[in-house]
């Protein structure tokens, strides 16, 4: 038993792929291919900027530098503080409020922190 292959035929005149070629493994779509291709720069950009960018110690030491800047970092860390001091003494009255009222304590009055 001998088999052998019969002779390849030559390429049809319509047809612009021989049909004796060999079909790839996988094929890529074209939309994605140029979407790819397209995306491209935008992601080395961004692996650049995220490996380069600035810390926030660093942008802080450069805006310190302007007086504009200076004068509105030290009003954030004041109001910053503030609103720590105001939400530490909500969590403590409302935590007192409800062990009292827990307790079953009578004549409950909700009272206020100076």
């Amino acid at each position: 038993m001998s088999s052998t292959n019969p002779p390849l035929k030559p390429p049809s005149k319509t047809s612009t792929i021989p049909k004796y070629a060999i079909k790839p493994r996988f094929q890529i779509p074209v939309h994605v291919l140029v979407y790819s291709i397209m995306l491209t720069p935008v992601a080395a950009f961004y692996i650049y900027y995220d490996k380069n960018k600035k810390t926030d110690e660093e942008l802080e030491k450069i805006l310190r530098k302007d007086e504009y800047y200076q004068q509105k970092i030290q009003n954030n860390q004041v109001s910053k503080e503030d609103s720590t001091t105001i939400s530490r003494k909500i969590l403590v009255f409302t935590t007192v409020s409800v062990v009292l009222f827990r307790n079953n304590v009578k004549n409950f009055k909700p009272f206020s922190i100076n």
